[in-house]
């Protein structure tokens, strides 16, 4: 027998919340099997959701959190690859493919910039996913994905400053862009295949691959 759409609703919603919280993926899975079969037998008999897990399936949530692990090693993996993930979007097609017979600036702009905007970008992911779950209301959905969209603008707003309020700290040479450009281009290569498989590529590769390639529509047409 399949579980209702609200019953599949509510795994999903709890998958998400207990990963978003750092739980260990053996206790996860644990639960999500046994509530499974504690759906399909409480639906079997007209129970929804509420009647088998309570009236809030966040307050359910948040108990099982006290009774579960977290997964530390797993957790410092998806940050290490969020963290090399997004700097290389942010950095190798400067490095590697842009103004190559420039010189590389380092601005102070930059410097400090980036690393607060990577910042509330993961927390702001984290959170958007957390608080999603177990959300009802489609105007409060929207609201949350509209904050995470806009998070991912914020870089762009970095290099407007940068172009308008330059102050360079440093400037790489051809050979040294090359280097750092290749350096963390193979790091972030090793972090993501170790973290998510041979997907990581993926997950790598073809952001960089869509930034150059709308630059070169932009370049072309524009």
């Amino acid at each position: 027998m399949q579980i209702s759409k609200e019953g599949e609703k509510f795994l999903i919603d709890t998958k998400v919340y207990l990963t978003t919280k750092g739980m260990k993926e053996e206790d996860v899975d644990a639960f999500l099997e046994d509530a499974e079969l504690h759906l399909i037998e409480g639906e079997k008999r007209g129970k929804n959701v509420e009647d088998i897990f309570g009236d809030s399936p966040k307050e359910y949530a948040n108990q099982l959190v006290k009774e579960m692990q977290v997964d530390y090693k797993r957790n410092l993996g998806w940050l290490a690859t969020a963290v090399m993930s997004i700097l290389c979007y942010w950095t190798i097609p400067d490095l590697l493919f842009r103004n190559l017979n420039e010189p590389y600036t380092i601005s102070l702009i930059g410097l400090i910039g980036y690393p607060v905007i990577l910042l509330l970008m993961i927390m702001g992911g984290v959170l958007f996913l957390r608080g999603a779950s177990f959300q009802r209301s489609m105007l409060k959905k929207g609201l949350l994905l509209f904050g995470a969209v806009i998070l991912t603008y914020l870089p762009i707003l970095i290099m407007f400053l940068k172009g308008w309020y330059s102050l360079p700290l440093y400037e790489l040479p051809q050979l040294g862009r090359y280097l750092i450009g290749g350096v963390m281009l193979l790091i972030t290569t090793i972090v993501n295949v170790r973290s998510l498989g041979w997907i990581g590529l993926l997950v790598l590769g073809i952001p960089i691959f869509m930034i150059f390639m709308v630059e070169q529509i932009v370049r072309v047409y524009f």
